[in-house]
């Protein structure tokens, strides 16, 4: 081992970005560490590993973290109650903290990173820890020494410019907004006659060919075929378009809502500068909103609230989300009182400031929040807290996909009269097909299929990892298809990324759908979808590949056993479903079981039991 370069000793040495390969100052002679990487970047993190001296050994975060995060799940679930204010609601329902999503915000992760390394270093470890964001390393450096341990920070003292971040997001959300306005001026205002007669309405999000010109809507993007199913009950219906920027620029969007044959209309044209002005306030009092000293698990864990306040003040999407606090103030001024609005329910912020806005203008209208995919046990973000239920921020309704979620809502707090099973309307090859008694494996050809998720970082991180497992597999094929949304670019750099890991020639890119692919496959790999879903219904035992250093996001249980974070792992997994049909079968109806329970077969007359149960509580509104 090379000579310390005269730095004080430290429980955690915690390095930057920018720090690669600086091991020695924060080694004792004869010392072993833990490296620990707290980042997004698979590949760095296997490239930083593969370069350790040996007094380092590799860490598995991934399990680590995951205990942390299942064991503070229902405290971060309730965290309205111990960082919550009270002051400045709507600034609080429209932040990224309130919503603690691991897609958007890594808040939660980062409770449960702080968490975990004063616990390790408590127990005994000595730890070397590699941030890819110098804000986060000096944060959990702020939280070691508050708790009482040595750690030495190598990185950047000076803080990252946030305020030509926050200038950046702000001129973006600005010109998004006049880009909307300029749209809906140019296809003409909503006409008050096309939606006067509608009483039950779906607000969806709508692309460019969302809404034919010539025929009512038959089947939505999101709602399926309820809109028709409920039109048969005699009841009158319209839409809110909700523009999918990200897919269709909004001018298109806006133009096909213009035409449509069915009364819609874009939810920008109920806005005006004035929710423009307040999303503005919202914003600022935002830091006011939030407590700014935190204890979790006996852990002064305060540093990583400012941090995540910081993140806020520097993105625009609490902009984006206040502008709903004001959709109800814009219908009730164009005359419009909906008695009921079915929305897509995922407990995102801007559904939160919508219900609080419908609550102070438009407190008759009745809000059903109809859940469209499954929503994994750690995505706790798609789970209401125990305020929400009682103050508004929650759907008078809410619709799940099957009994599963509505028996977890229960358990967590949730009143089981304000919870109904709608079936999986948006996903019809889900219900319906599964088989009664598993396909073992045997009677397919021995193909591995990864199913690829929308993200870069996880798709590298599970091919690489797949890759591993069936190395010298004789007579496995491993083959992976992409995510239907993404493009070449997306493409390029999944496989940019494998051939820097060395295992780009193990796998074989095909094209087609999952549920293509499926019928031929005998193992299923996945991380992040709900393709796991579509495997049960195949026939497919599949295998859930654990992220080394994030939260698990499976949509299965935690006794599923059909798991795996390191390759070895999965290996072992692959080779017994191959070789031991009895096994395979046993494993695959476990998962049929919980299926299931997950997805129920939607019905028309069971949509027409919730449209009409919601129409009456129009009648005697009573819920906050």
């Amino acid at each position: 081992m090379k000579a310390s370069v005269g730095l004080a000793p430290a429980d955690v040495c915690i390095v930057g970005q920018d720090w690669d390969g600086l091991w020695d100052g924060c080694l004792l002679p004869a010392e072993t560490r833990s490296l620990w990487y707290f980042g997004n970047d698979y590949v760095r993190f296997k490239l930083l590993s593969a370069t350790l001296p040996s007094e380092i050994i590799e860490g598995m975060v991934g399990d680590i973290v995951n205990a942390v995060a299942w064991r503070i799940r229902r405290s971060v679930i309730d965290s309205d109650i111990n960082l919550a204010s009270r002051r400045f609601p709507i600034s609080w329902l429209a932040s990224d903290i309130a919503e603690p999503n691991p897609y958007v915000c890594d808040f939660y992760l980062d409770l449960c990173r702080g968490i975990a390394l004063v616990e390790a270093v408590r127990a005994g470890g000595k730890l070397f820890v590699v941030v890819d964001d110098d804000a986060l390393g000096r944060s959990l450096a702020d939280v070691c020494r508050r708790a009482g341990i040595t750690v030495r920070w190598q990185g950047p003292s000076i803080k990252s410019a946030t305020l030509f971040r926050a200038i950046k997001e702000n001129l973006s959300f600005l010109r998004a907004w006049l880009r909307e306005r300029r749209a809906i001026s140019r296809h003409g205002h909503l006409k008050a006659e096309r939606l006067k007669d509608t009483c039950l309405w779906f607000l969806t999000w709508a692309g460019a060919d969302t809404f034919p010109s010539d025929v009512a809507v038959t089947r939505d993007g999101f709602f399926g075929l309820v809109p028709s199913w409920l039109r048969e009950q005699g009841l009158n219906t319209g839409f809110l378009a909700n523009p999918m920027v990200w897919v269709a620029p909004v001018n298109a969007i806006a133009r096909n809502v213009a035409e449509s044959a069915t009364p819609a209309g874009l939810i920008g044209s109920f806005s005006k500068l004035s929710g423009v002005v307040l999303a503005y306030a919202a914003y600022f009092a935002f830091p006011f909103a939030v407590r700014r000293n935190i204890v979790f698990e006996g852990i002064d864990l305060s540093p990583l609230v400012r941090l995540a306040i910081s993140r806020v003040m520097a993105s625009s999407r609490l902009l984006y989300a206040a502008l709903y606090s004001r959709l109800a103030q814009g219908l009730k001024q164009h005359g419009f009182a909906p008695r009921v609005v079915m929305y897509t329910y995922e407990n995102q912020p801007w559904e939160k400031t919508m219900l609080a806005g419908f609550r102070r203008d438009l407190p008759g209208t009745v809000l059903v929040g109809v859940q469209h995919a499954p929503i994994a046990e750690r995505f706790l973000s798609g789970h209401p807290s125990t305020q929400q239920w009682n103050d508004g921020s929650a759907p008078d309704i809410l619709v799940t996909i099957g009994e599963e979620f509505r028996e977890r809502l229960i358990t967590l707090g949730a009143k089981r009269e304000r919870l109904m099973v709608g079936g999986a309307i948006r996903h019809p090859k889900l219900y319906g097909d599964a088989p009664s008694r598993a396909e073992t494996p045997s009677q397919k050809s021995n193909i591995v299929l990864a199913s690829c998720p929308a993200d870069v970082g996880q798709a590298v991180e599970l091919l690489h990892k797949g890759a591993q497992a069936i190395l010298g597999m004789e007579g496995v094929e491993f083959v992976a298809n992409f995510h239907p949304h993404t493009g070449s670019a997306f493409r390029n750099a999944v496989k940019e990324k494998l051939s820097l890991l060395g295992v780009e020639g193990v796998v074989r890119f095909v094209e087609g759908t999952a549920s293509d692919w499926l019928e031929r496959a005998s193992v299923l790999l996945y991380n992040s979808s709900t393709t796991c879903f579509e495997a049960a219904a195949a026939g497919v035992p599949a295998i859930y590949v654990g992220p080394s250093t994030g939260l698990d996001l499976d949509n299965m249980p935690d006794e599923y056993p059909l798991k795996g974070r390191r390759p070895e792992t999965i290996r072992k997994l692959i080779e017994r479903i191959l070789t031991d049909p009895a096994f395979a079968s046993s494993q695959l109806e476990s998962a049929l079981v919980h299926f299931r329970r997950c997805i129920a077969t939607p019905k028309s007359e069971m949509w027409a039991e919730i449209a009409h149960h919601a129409m009456a509580i129009a009648g005697n509104k009573a819920i906050p």
